[in-house]
C-alpha cells in the first residue's frame, strides 16, 4: 500500500518536471524569437509558429492543473482506504480485547477477588451515604 503512494508521488513528480521543463524550454524559445523579431522588424506581435507554441504551452499548463489534481484524489482515495483499513483493524482488536477480559473476570479466582471488592466498596458507599444524609 505504502509502496503504492511512493510510487504514484514519484512518477508525477517525474511527469510535472517534465512538463514544466518543457514549458520553461518553450517559454525561453519564444522571448528569443520575440526579442529578434522586434530587432529585425520593430513590432511584438506572434507569427503563426508562436501562436501554436503558445497554446501548446497553455495546453501544457492544463495538464500540470489536471495531473496535481487527479494525483490529489488518488492520494486521498489511498490514504482514507488506509485509515479505514486501520481503523477496522483496530475495532476487531478492541472487540477481542473486552472479549478476553470479560472471561478473565468471569474466571474462578478474579470473580471471588470482583465479588469481594464489590460488597467492600458498596458498604464504605452506604456509610458515606449514611453520614451525608444524617
Amino acid at each position: 500500500m505504502w509502496t503504492d503512494i511512493i510510487l504514484y508521488t514519484f512518477l508525477s513528480y517525474l511527469t510535472l518536471h517534465l512538463i514544466i521543463d518543457d514549458i520553461c524550454l518553450m517559454v525561453r524559445l519564444i522571448k528569443n524569437n520575440q526579442t529578434a523579431h522586434s530587432e529585425f522588424n520593430g513590432s511584438n506581435h506572434l507569427n503563426n509558429t508562436e501562436q501554436r507554441t503558445m497554446i501548446v504551452i497553455i495546453n501544457k499548463i492544463c495538464d500540470i492543473v489536471l495531473a496535481c489534481v487527479l494525483q490529489y484524489f488518488k492520494t486521498f482515495e489511498v490514504c482514507w482506504t488506509t485509515i479505514l483499513e486501520c481503523l477496522q483493524i483496530l475495532i476487531i482488536k478492541y472487540i477481542d480485547f473486552l472479549t478476553n477480559l470479560v472471561k478473565s473476570f468471569l474466571e474462578y479466582p478474579a470473580c471471588l477477588y470482583a465479588s469481594i471488592t464489590t460488597i467492600i466498596s458498596l458498604s464504605i458507599a452506604t456509610i458515606m451515604l449514611w453520614l451525608i444524609l444524617n
